[in-house]
């Protein structure tokens, strides 16, 4: 299912042998992950949601450990998904919207690929109300949001910070 989402972006998967929901931010893989990372030289890392659930945790703090073992965590912007209940809670923790109204037929097939996670239709329209009551909140039709790993300001080190999502916007 990833695969297939991933590959609607044009983008490659790789799972380095984990298996969902059994992840673990143990110090060979974080090492693993820096190497990859380290190839890779992003300019920002997104990531999961660290209060979602436990593999997310882990997820998220294995990105922030590999970066840090890498030697990159000072130049790489680090952000991660913020999913709020549908009342409304956890807003508080959301630091910046992307408005991706342009983008919600791309998200919706996106969704679609993982069939086992969300069934049907139905399950595909309540995925994306949270992008709907998040748009809400961003003025928006359809937003994502995000929680900066470092504080959001203008420059930081001779170099626009945050420059990634308020690229986008």
């Amino acid at each position: 299912e990833e695969l297939a989402a991933a590959a609607l972006l044009g983008a490659e998967a790789s799972f380095l042998g984990q298996i969902d929901g059994e992840i673990f931010a143990e110090r060979a893989l974080c090492t693993r992950v820096a190497g990859l990372l380290t190839a890779l030289r992003p300019r920002a890392v997104f990531t999961l949601d660290p209060y979602d659930k436990a593999d997310h945790s882990a997820t998220a703090q294995m990105a922030v450990q590999a970066l840090e073992i890498a030697g990159l965590f000072w130049e790489t912007e680090i952000y991660s998904s913020v999913s709020p209940r549908g009342d409304g809670r956890r807003t508080d923790m959301i630091d910046l919207f992307v408005n991706i109204s342009s983008v919600i037929a791309r998200k919706r097939e996106m969704v679609r690929c993982h069939h086992t996670q969300v069934g049907s239709e139905d399950g595909v329209s309540a995925v994306l109300e949270r992008n709907i009551l998040l748009g809400k909140l961003a003025w928006c039709d359809y937003a994502e949001a995000f929680r900066a790993y470092l504080p959001l300001m203008g420059r930081r080190w001779n170099r626009k910070a945050g420059s990634v999502l308020m690229e986008l916007m």
